[in-house]
C-alpha cells in the first residue's frame, strides 16, 4: 500500500486519481491548497495542483525535504514557460489537467 497525497488538486482531476488508488488499495490523503512538508514522511507519490506561483513554492519545498518523492504537478497551462518552471521546481512528472487531458 502507497500513501498518495493530493495537494490543491482540482474536484475532477482528484476523483480520477482517488478511483484508482483506491482500487488498489493505496491510501489516499487530501489536502486544499499547502502542506506542511513533515506531513508527507511517509508519502509514496505526490500529486499537486493549483496556480504556478503556488505550485512553484510547493514543489521547491517538497523537493529541499524529499529529494527522491515522486512528484506529479497536474497543471492546467499549455504554456512550456510554466512546465519548465515546475520541472524546475522540483516536479517529476507534468500532467495536463481538463479537456482532454482528463479523459474527455
Amino acid at each position: 500500500m502507497t500513501n498518495v497525497f493530493l495537494i490543491g488538486v482540482e474536484q475532477r482531476a482528484a476523483a480520477e486519481i482517488l478511483n484508482a488508488a483506491s482500487g488498489a488499495h493505496h491510501a489516499v490523503f487530501e489536502r486544499p491548497h499547502s502542506i506542511d512538508t513533515q506531513e508527507l514522511s511517509d508519502a509514496g507519490i505526490v500529486f499537486a495542483g493549483g496556480s504556478a506561483q503556488v505550485q512553484q513554492s510547493l514543489l521547491g519545498r517538497i523537493r529541499r525535504s524529499y529529494p527522491t518523492l515522486p512528484v506529479v504537478a497536474i497543471l492546467d497551462t499549455f504554456y512550456v514557460g510554466d512546465w519548465l518552471d515546475a520541472l524546475d521546481a522540483g516536479a517529476t512528472v507534468i500532467v495536463l489537467s481538463g479537456g482532454d487531458a482528463c479523459g474527455d
